[in-house]
């Protein structure tokens, strides 16, 4: 279970850094074993201006109201690595570093922490080493998932 988890996390990073489109699927070979992924049911689509970037499922910690939109699909959008999408979008986005630990869940979130945080009006997203990530839920824990229905 715990290779087949870390095999999950390393597609997943892969994924956050490779130029993707909404049709492809993701394949990881673990032990001769064929791992096949949809990009939608690992990934939220975040997006503005005319463009878009993925995230982790998951990694959303906090949508404040009015900015809901930010997670809707539209055609014609380009797509952007996150790095990038942050730097042009970082007047609504605000990244907050967690341990391993936090993204793994067998250390709760600080509640304070993220009080402040929604206090921001910001979008909240969980980012290890620079780039989000997902947070194992705990039952203490009370994370946003976004999801998009079509």
């Amino acid at each position: 279970m715990k290779m087949m988890k870390n095999s999950l996390l390393r597609v997943v990073c892969m994924l956050a850094v490779i130029p993707l489109v909404t049709s492809v699927d993701a394949v990881a070979e673990t032990k001769g074993r064929t791992l096949n992924l949809k990009i939608k049911s690992i990934m939220d689509v975040m997006g503005d201006r005319g463009n878009f970037t993925y995230i982790p499922k998951r990694s959303v910690l906090h949508v404040p109201k009015g900015l809901e939109a930010k997670f809707l699909p539209e055609k014609d959008r380009t797509y952007l690595r996150f790095g990038d999408f942050y730097k042009k979008n970082q007047v609504w986005i605000m990244k907050v570093e967690v341990s391993q630990s936090e993204m793994e869940g067998d250390a709760p979130l600080c509640e304070e922490r993220l009080e402040r945080l929604k206090k921001t009006g910001k979008v909240v997203i969980a980012v290890r080493n620079g780039q989000p990530t997902s947070i194992v839920r705990k039952k203490q824990m009370n994370l946003t998932e976004v999801r998009i229905e079509k």
